[in-house]
């Protein structure tokens, strides 16, 4: 494959990039908006067991995220989307070959399936988070945030 720069790139094909991306994810957004969360147990993804955990967006859509044991890093996602007419596309996003990016552990090739179909692969060449932003722009508290006294937002059912 070639290089591909952002910019090259339809808004479309951005746009799905961007809703893909891994440093906000629908796991985060699940605790900010309510959304169901169900830890679905061990599963096979990409021929090893990884941690399973779904995200129901909507009736229409989930997202199911795949963890692994041993080192708790992202190792891809499973979008169920039922469109209008009823019809299930999943799309399969499988990352591996993980980098320290600024400090961050993400993902330095992702590879794209549709209904087990191939689309695509991206390799991370050279990148940065948020380049130019200094740790010191931000402030940190001094005490420990304290947890709220129980929270509720995940589901666990046995024998899943």
């Amino acid at each position: 494959g070639r290089l591909v720069m952002m910019e090259d790139l339809e808004p479309e094909e951005a746009e799905r990039l961007r809703r893909g991306a891994y440093v906000v994810s629908e796991l985060y957004l699940a605790m900010q908006n309510s959304w169901t969360v169900r830890y679905l147990g061990e599963q096979a993804f990409n021929y090893e067991m990884a941690h399973c955990f779904e995200v129901k967006v909507s009736d229409r859509n989930s997202i199911r995220f795949f963890i692994d044991p041993l080192t708790y890093m992202d190792t891809g996602r499973e979008e169920w989307l039922f469109d209008e007419e009823g019809t299930l596309t999943i799309t399969r996003v499988i990352g591996s070959e993980h980098m320290d990016i600024s400090g961050l552990k993400v993902p330095g090739k992702v590879e794209i399936y549709e209904n087990n179909v191939y689309q695509q692969t991206f390799v991370a060449v050279d990148t940065e988070v948020n380049p130019g932003i200094f740790a010191d722009a931000f402030e940190r508290p001094n005490q420990p945030v304290e947890a709220p006294a129980k929270q509720e937002w995940i589901e666990v059912e046995p024998g899943l």
